[in-house]
């Protein structure tokens, strides 16, 4: 039987073509799909439809915040939701809530026991994290126990930490002992200091005045710190958020607000490692506002969206 010899760059050429047309066939099976999925969406006209399965039982609420999470590890988003009850028009006369409603897979519904230690309140802030390092989200909140639709507190001025236990909240005086009470506010989460713990963003009013803080988490409770919050502006009625705008690994932050009873800001400071520094180059393009929400989102790469 004759041997037979096969050119070694025959060979390599043949198996480079193979795998081109294998890479081929992926792409269009790719792009196969994803037309496929495009006509479904297009065909069933999918989108945002309000649901009164789901909205069922909340109750409507102004001058709040709403935070979503899985706090019962069911695999489904709850929601806690604060502020004014809406009955007697523009204001708070009707009083201030906070509530918590778990989700069983079909709707939503008011759940007394995560919620029963929690203080009501309006004009409010919320930002779930977990602060003590022990696996599950915790709760951060900023408010005032009774309020008027002008923006003022009538009530008790309050900044609390609620420890997640498993099966509720219970407030930490350990962990909020330190931080100022403010409302018409905005309280962010975030390792701003990179050391592995949630440290604290916080801007409000403090009643006689408007603040900007940065509390810096030691693993016991949070610290006020002058180096990180030193060059902030100090805002009321705005907006927080905290992302890595400048792709360096460690959270800047973008901030909206009223600075002085008339003019808006809409401010970005980039973390440094130890500071927090406004940078104009950042902030040059956008809108100052107020009475706003800001966020990060990856629309192209980090970009920021408020109104």
């Amino acid at each position: 039987m004759a041997e037979v010899k096969i050119d070694e760059q025959l060979l390599e050429e043949i198996n480079l073509f193979l795998i081109k047309m294998v890479k081929k066939t992926y792409l269009l099976m790719i792009i196969l799909s994803f037309f496929l999925f495009v006509n479904s969406v297009s065909a069933n006209n999918i989108g945002l439809i309000e649901s009164p399965d789901w909205e069922s039982n909340l109750t409507p609420i102004r001058y709040g915040s709403l935070s979503s999470t899985d706090l019962d590890n069911n695999g489904y988003n709850d929601i806690i939701l604060t502020g004014c009850l809406t009955a007697s028009g523009l204001n708070c006369d009707s009083g201030v809530i906070s509530k918590i409603y778990t989700n069983n897979g079909t709707t939503l519904n008011e759940n007394q026991t995560w919620q029963q230690n929690l203080t009501n309140a309006g004009w409010s802030s919320t930002s779930l994290g977990d602060i003590d390092n022990d696996g599950d989200l915790d709760l951060a909140m900023v408010g005032c126990t009774s309020a008027t639709s002008a923006g003022g507190c009538i009530g008790t001025i309050l900044s609390k930490i609620y420890i997640n236990n498993g099966t509720s909240f219970t407030e930490s005086s350990q962990w909020q002992n330190n931080l100022t009470a403010v409302f018409d506010a905005s309280i962010k989460l975030g390792d701003i200091d990179n050391d592995g713990d949630l440290d604290l963003a916080l801007t409000g009013d403090g009643g006689s005045n408007k603040i900007a803080k940065i509390y810096i988490n030691n693993g016991t409770s949070f610290t006020e710190s002058s180096q990180w919050q030193n060059n902030l502006t100090a805002v009321r009625s705005g907006s927080l958020a905290l992302g890595d705008i400048d792709n360096d690994r460690d959270l800047d932050l973008a901030l909206t607000g009223e600075a002085d009873g008339v003019t808006s800001k809409t401010k970005i400071y980039l973390n440094n490692g130890t500071s927090l520094l406004e940078n104009s180059q950042w902030q040059q393009n956008l809108i100052s506002t107020q009475d706003s929400s800001i966020l990060f989102a990856m629309c192209n790469n980090l970009s920021i969206i408020y109104l």
